[in-house]
């Protein structure tokens, strides 16, 4: 298992083989194959944002409403190809993705575009993003965690007035933060 979400009574989980699902009654893992989401795609990472299911493949991000779990889209474009979206989180106004080889991404309009938001990171690699308040931390498997702080004035600014900052603790080859 890649990811894992609690949706009301069903547990969806993607792997490299695309999603299963059980229910909270029936604890028995059945394969799930959504429409929109080609068969046997990886699902590397899932998020629940406001009421928009987001689940982070190879070089693409889809999409599904929390009240039809079974039709999904592809959302939007700026991903490179063969790069894994190993987390996805929002804070605000803003969704990012965290991929494996290529760093972050950001979306300011719902998942329809992302931008490289790499300014100040030193290492690609990110295992995990975590949104607490209006501060980001990156999980990066080289350089311990990293900072930044995205809020709706920051984005409207522009990226330039945004970057990540180290965590000053010793914290170094971390995979998960909670």
């Amino acid at each position: 298992i890649l990811s894992i979400l609690m949706l009301n009574d069903t547990i969806l989980a993607g792997t490299w083989e695309g999603f299963y699902r059980c229910t909270l009654s029936e604890i028995s893992w059945e394969p799930f194959e959504p429409t929109g989401i080609p068969q046997n795609t990886p699902v590397c990472s899932i998020a629940n944002i406001g009421n928009t299911l987001f689940a982070g493949s190879m070089g693409k991000i889809y999409k599904s409403s929390i009240n039809d779990v079974n039709n999904w889209s592809e959302a939007g474009n700026g991903f490179p190809a063969n790069t894994r979206i190993l987390s996805i989180v929002s804070n605000g106004n803003a969704i990012l993705a965290g991929t494996d080889n290529k760093g972050i991404y950001i979306s300011t309009n719902a998942g329809l575009n992302w931008t490289a938001f790499n300014s100040g990171l030193p290492s690609q690699n990110i295992s995990q993003l975590v949104a607490v308040g209006t501060k980001v931390f990156a999980v990066t498997v080289a350089n311990g965690v990293l900072i930044s702080d995205i809020n709706d004035t920051n984005i409207a600014a522009g990226f330039a007035s945004m970057g990540w900052t180290p965590n000053s603790s010793e914290l170094e080859n971390i995979n998960c933060l909670f």
